[in-house]
């Protein structure tokens, strides 16, 4: 699988993000007793680099990308599934174990529908993975965009850099719960766990 390369601190980053990633796949092993989870990732990039990557350790899982735009030569790719779709119009089909959003919300406008998303993929006893970049990193991600140290285009394209408090808040009013939080990346970024409220909808 080819795919673009990233620079140092891209990889330091997105190691960040896939760390907490594997650590919520690996307690949900525990806590469901069984390997076979279904994940999806919603914005997953072009290659599904993080799919590819979580793919090789949890070899029993199944794993579905879906973005706006996706490589075609990777749609079925060992073990990985990838679906071009629009997160605002696309509904999951099934419910799913674990659902990734890494470093999507702050590319979006309606984060509420985003976070409704992630609540009706998944499955009662299921997690969500969320990160995004805080307050405090907006001028740094920004100077180091004009260096070409990060990607100008993607940086610019951000909208919102949710507190804590707004990610939760975000997360309450579509049904979901902070299972667990960190600050990760040099306290720049924060990734979440959620979970579903213990409410039975009528």
């Amino acid at each position: 699988m080819k795919s673009q390369t990233l620079n140092i601190f891209e990889r330091y980053t997105a190691s960040q993000r896939l760390h907490v990633a594997e650590e919520t796949l690996l307690q949900l092993q525990q806590r469901m007793g069984k390997t076979e989870l279904s994940v999806v990732e919603l914005g997953c990039g072009y290659y599904g680099r993080n799919l590819f990557y979580l793919r090789d350790r949890f070899p029993d899982a199944n794993f579905l990308g879906v973005d706006l735009k996706i490589n075609p030569g990777l749609y079925k790719y060992e073990g990985v599934y990838l679906l071009q779709a629009d997160l605002n119009n696309w509904q999951p089909v099934q419910n799913f174990d674990c659902v990734l959003s890494l470093a999507v919300t702050e590319h979006l406008a309606e984060i509420n529908k985003h976070f409704s998303l992630i609540e009706s993929c998944m499955t009662n006893q299921g997690r969500a993975v969320v990160t995004s970049p805080l307050p405090q990193a907006h001028f740094l991600l920004w100077f180091l965009s004009r260096l070409r140290i990060f990607n100008p285009q993607e940086i610019d394209d951000h909208k919102l850099y949710l507190t804590r408090t707004g990610l939760q808040r975000y997360a309450q009013q579509a049904g979901l719960h902070i299972q667990g939080y960190r600050t990760i990346s040099f306290a720049m970024h924060q990734a979440a766990i959620l979970g579903k409220n213990n409410v039975k909808k009528t």
